[in-house]
């Protein structure tokens, strides 16, 4: 084989292995396969035997033949030699054998075959590349990472990010690799800076991609969550659980939190004293909106909870098709679906039902549906049962000490004038629980 191509061909061998931390025989069965597959498609054959010694850097390329007899009827002499041809020398070969011709591979493939071998064998490096950095990364997917931006393209809209020494939660090293931050996973009020590190959220991973096989996102509700759990040690530690979020990057994001063992509400837990807790995540987040709610299972009362606090009148809700109408002051319909339509957005995501906001007038068009006025007993019952139902029954003797003491220093710290109708209701709560404390 021509001498330069043949260390053209081994020094790739060299330095793709060393670059992508490949096994050197790896890549050596790759480029067999590269002259191979291109063989074949140059001479519709592939009577082709590929040797290489990556210890002398030598490449051995032979034609390999059937030996046949003289007057075999099928004879092709791409494929067979007769039994009495001069070129074979071993006298001990034999009818069905296979015999092999050196030959130079120069002189069968042109400047453009050889990078066409080049190309796919190139190609090869990069899939099992990409699928050593999807099985890696692939556990890492919902994951928060903090990471630097190496690039920023103006034109397209994107970042790429540098993704090498990252760590799994084990701390396994993962496969260095770019990320890639595109224009719909950006939160478009904030600015990023290249050589800066960010939190982001692996939102997905390719498993075959020529670019950036890494898909990050600062737009996900989980960058929220990541926050809030960092913010809040009750969900840090496992007391309060994330239910659901939903979020529209940059404007607002609505949580749902539930808890079996707080005697408060846990949304209360997670505003803070004075709000500071969800004020502290809103300045990560450039100033977006944090709304966090209790969860409860009876859609109606959830539903009554997570859309803005307006003169909401009635609420119907039909199950079989996960649809909701929320009846409200005809002044107050643009109020309640939000600015873009954000607030009824996030509240429909959370609740799971499609959300219709209508005013009084037009409640007669929708008299399949069974109307429950929030003003009602009924409804304040219905409100009872669904908070008694979100929590356990404490053991008193468990609970009651780890929360005694801070319990009672919230009460003296906040003034009732200065507290939202949610921070009310949980010192209300408290008042009780204290009460029934001192009945035991």
């Amino acid at each position: 084989m021509n001498n330069s191509i043949n260390v053209l061909l081994l020094n790739e061998i060299k330095n793709i292995s060393k670059e992508k931390n490949i096994e050197q025989e790896k890549i050596k069965e790759f480029l067999v396969e590269a002259i191979k597959r291109i063989f074949n498609k140059v001479t519709y054959e592939d009577n082709i035997n590929v040797a290489i010694d990556l210890n002398s850097g030598q490449m051995i390329t032979n034609l390999v033949y059937e030996v046949v007899a003289l007057d075999y009827p099928e004879f092709d002499e791409a494929l067979h030699i007769a039994i009495n041809d001069p070129r074979i020398k071993d006298l001990n070969l034999q009818i069905g054998d296979k015999y092999e011709e050196h030959f130079d591979l120069s002189k069968k493939f042109n400047q453009q075959q050889v990078q066409q071998i080049m190309q796919y064998f190139k190609q090869r490096i990069t899939e099992i590349s990409n699928q050593r950095v999807y099985e890696s990364w692939l556990p890492m997917q919902n994951e928060i990472i903090l990471a630097e931006i190496e690039k920023e393209d103006k034109k397209s809209n994107f970042y790429t990010i540098n993704l090498e020494d990252q760590y799994d939660k084990m701390g396994q090293h993962l496969e260095p690799t770019l990320g890639f931050l595109g224009n719909k996973e950006l939160n478009q009020y904030e600015v990023l800076d290249v050589r800066k590190k960010y939190p982001f959220v692996v939102l997905e991973v390719k498993e075959q991609s020529k670019f950036c096989p890494v898909i990050l996102s600062r737009a996900s509700e989980k960058l929220v969550e990541h926050f809030l759990t960092m913010e809040v040690p009750e969900i840090d530690d496992g007391t309060i659980k994330i239910v659901k979020s939903a979020r529209q990057a940059g404007v607002k994001t609505k949580v749902l939190v539930s808890s079996k063992t707080l005697p408060i509400e846990p949304a209360s837990v997670c505003v803070g004293s004075r709000g500071e807790r969800v004020k502290n995540v809103s300045n990560q987040l450039n100033g977006e909106k944090i709304e966090i709610y209790n969860y409860y299972e009876d859609p109606i009362i959830l539903l009554s909870e997570i859309v803005t606090k307006t003169d909401l009148i009635k609420l119907g809700i039909k199950e079989e098709d996960k649809t909701a109408v929320l009846v409200v002051e005809e002044d107050q319909i643009y109020k309640i679906i939000g600015k873009k339509g954000c607030n009824v957005k996030l509240a429909s995501i959370l609740s799971g039902y499609s959300i219709s906001i209508i005013g009084p007038k037009d409640e007669e068009e929708y008299d399949d549906y069974e109307f429950i006025n929030i003003n009602s007993e009924a409804f304040r019952q219905r409100k009872i049962q669904a908070k008694n139902s979100s929590t356990n029954t404490m053991n008193t003797e468990t609970v009651l000490p780890v929360f005694d003491d801070e319990i009672e220093e919230m009460i003296n710290e906040f003034d009732e004038n200065e507290l939202n109708d949610v921070f009310k209701d949980e010192v209300e709560q408290i008042l009780n629980f204290n009460n029934e404390k001192e009945k035991l």
